[in-house]
């Protein structure tokens, strides 16, 4: 019997530790408020070009070994802190600058800044993607 204990109370232990863990893990996972999703593009040639689009974030015409810069701004209508995700899929991704996380507090605004630089010898052609937003409490 008492070798049965020696062996039955590690394992109980382990079993235990496990358990604290994962609702501990589970319990700090963030709650998804929110997600949106935007189209974002540029082209590279060897012509400069704006492109004004209002339902995407575009970059227009970049030349080679040029940089570009556009915004969004996230507002939260929440009465609590947000914390948010920016993702970018896509073969644009490369080109792009931003911040990833950002932490915005109750009823405040946040402008997101995206960076795209372009190295002087790249392949004149259409790059595009999408913009994952990512609100969580």
């Amino acid at each position: 019997m008492r070798e049965k204990t020696k062996i039955i109370i590690p394992i109980l232990l382990f079993c235990i530790s496990i358990s604290i863990f994962f609702l501990l893990f589970l319990n700090n996972q963030s709650e998804i408020i929110e997600k949106k999703s935007t189209p974002i593009s540029l082209n590279i040639s060897d012509k400069a070009g704006f492109d004004l689009n209002k339902s995407a974030l575009t970059f227009g015409n970049l030349i080679p070994g040029t940089s570009s810069e556009r915004e969004i701004i996230i507002k939260n209508n929440y009465e609590f802190p947000l914390n948010v995700e920016i993702q970018v899929q896509g073969d644009i991704k490369k080109y792009l600058e931003y911040k990833k996380i950002v932490k915005i507090e109750p009823n405040k605004k946040k402008k997101i800044n995206f960076i795209a630089r372009i190295p002087k010898k790249e392949e004149q052609r259409k790059y595009s993607g999408k913009v994952i937003v990512i609100m969580k409490k």
